[in-house]
């Protein structure tokens, strides 16, 4: 499980991916700001369980929880 996961946080595509959910879901985030409907709760919601599968990639990629935490940006996570 742990080469598995290394391989798909480790790819381009998943970095592109995430990247383009991250931007996606700012734009959201600042579009609540003025108003709100059931699409973007929605879509905010899609984006929530997406970045909840992208944190557990990364802690299954990593041998032990201290190389997890060792990691800044998973800290940020």
């Amino acid at each position: 499980m742990i080469a598995l996961s290394k391989r798909i946080i480790l790819h381009k595509s998943f970095e592109w991916f995430i990247a383009g959910v991250i931007l996606i879901n700012s734009i959201f985030i600042g579009v609540e700001t003025y108003f709100t409907n059931p699409l973007i709760l929605t879509i905010q919601n899609i984006a929530l369980g997406i970045f909840t599968i992208e944190i557990i990639l990364r802690w299954l990629a990593k041998e032990n929880i201290k190389n997890f935490f060792s990691d800044g940006w998973n800290i940020f996570d």
